[in-house]
């Protein structure tokens, strides 16, 4: 499953990824085309291979969790945006990074993934090994 496509504008190349987004809780999820990020300072871009679904991601969907005492927390109450890519837990290969990643991974199509790391679209931080 390839999550990059690159189109060209103008004689300009613009990189372009799929994400399957929640656009609405309790919707299914949607495969929309967005810009890629481009890493900064420490940032890394993996090419997801493949996405866990976690207990948070089903409240993201849901649209919010019960909290204390029974009672329903939206999830745009505590800050989150719709649209929103799910899958905060993934596995993939080193796309590109940024300045201050490079001393610190070697080369780019190094396996690499996160653990509990949260942004609209951008999964940036990664683990490498």
């Amino acid at each position: 499953m390839g999550f990059f496509i690159l189109v060209t504008l103008q004689s300009r190349c613009v990189c372009k990824m799929k994400a399957a987004q929640i656009l609405k809780p309790s919707e299914p999820l949607q495969i929309q085309q967005t810009e890629t990020p481009k890493p900064k300072g420490s940032q890394v871009l993996v090419k997801v291979n493949s996405s866990g679904v976690c207990h948070s991601d089903i409240h993201l969907w849901q649209g919010g969790y019960e909290g204390p005492a029974g009672q329903f927390l939206k999830t745009t109450d505590r800050g989150v945006k719709y649209p929103i890519t799910p899958g905060h837990e993934i596995a993939g290969t080193i796309e590109s990074m940024g300045e201050e990643a490079e001393a610190q991974i070697q080369k780019t199509g190094q396996r690499g993934g996160t653990a509990a790391t949260f942004s609209k679209i951008k999964r940036l931080s990664c683990i490498h090994g």
